[in-house]
């Protein structure tokens, strides 16, 4: 995976949220995100993102599951 393409995901998940009101463009983040910044070392990615909350929500709990690459074939 690369760094454009957890832009992308961030950016259509954004979307989402927009579509919902959970968040809201501003003058200083239309999107309703900014600062976004995401690094790549080994196998840890890291994403820091300032989110602009449109509703009295302030925690919006991630679950986020984690496993190996399968493959399955047939020789």
């Amino acid at each position: 995976m690369d760094i454009a393409t957890v832009l992308g995901f961030i950016s259509k998940k954004a979307d989402e949220l927009k579509r919902v009101k959970l968040i809201t463009g501003s003058s200083d983040a239309p999107l309703g995100y900014k600062n976004v910044k995401v690094s790549i070392s080994g196998p840890v990615m890291r994403i820091k993102i300032e989110v602009k909350l449109s509703t009295g929500v302030y925690f919006i709990p991630l679950e986020i599951e984690y496993s190996e690459v399968q493959r399955e074939g047939e020789l």
